[in-house]
């Protein structure tokens, strides 16, 4: 996304709505300009594909919004960086059929807030494939409330015992 010649202070932009254009992928670090965003919508575009680092350094977005495009590809993990994710709308993207996390975080808060399950924060139901399910299973053992968010990690340098993490 070139916003350069915008004159506009991006480290200051909390939502960005670009909806009914001919975008037909999300590159890898397309929204890197943005270190403060909570909300993105790429809703009504063509997107087909959105590639793995797409939302890589987003750990404060809280609303992602890409209904009707025509996502037939999200590369496994896409979704991974998007800690504070709250509302995933996938709504009208007929050929999605899964998605595969490559992290526990987001199963985590996929559980929490029930991006795969029938709610008001998701407006589409993906199948997990096999392979998140049994990752999420396996990652899911260990609850991390006591450790701190550092940008797109988690800190548990101040836990003492890991059972307590």
């Amino acid at each position: 996304l070139n916003v350069d010649s915008c004159g506009v202070d991006v480290s200051a932009v909390w939502a960005v709505e670009i909806d009914r254009q001919p975008i037909q992928s999300l590159k890898n670090h397309a929204f890197q300009q943005f270190p403060m965003l909570f909300q993105l919508s790429m809703s009504f575009n063509n997107i087909s594909k959105i590639e793995k680092d797409a939302f890589s350094g987003l750990s404060l977005l809280s609303g992602l919004f890409l209904k009707e495009n025509n996502i037939s590809q999200i590369e496994d993990g896409a979704f991974d960086p998007l800690i504070e994710l709250k509302i995933l709308d996938l709504r009208g993207n007929l050929f999605l059929a899964s998605y595969t996390t490559e992290s526990w975080q987001f199963c985590n808060i996929a559980d929490k807030f029930e991006l795969f399950e029938t709610g008001p924060a998701v407006y589409k139901s993906l199948e997990r494939s096999r392979q998140t399910e049994e990752y999420c299973k396996h990652q899911n053992t260990y609850p991390f409330e006591n450790c701190n968010k550092v940008g797109d990690y988690l800190d548990c340098t101040t836990v003492e015992d890991f059972d307590d993490a």
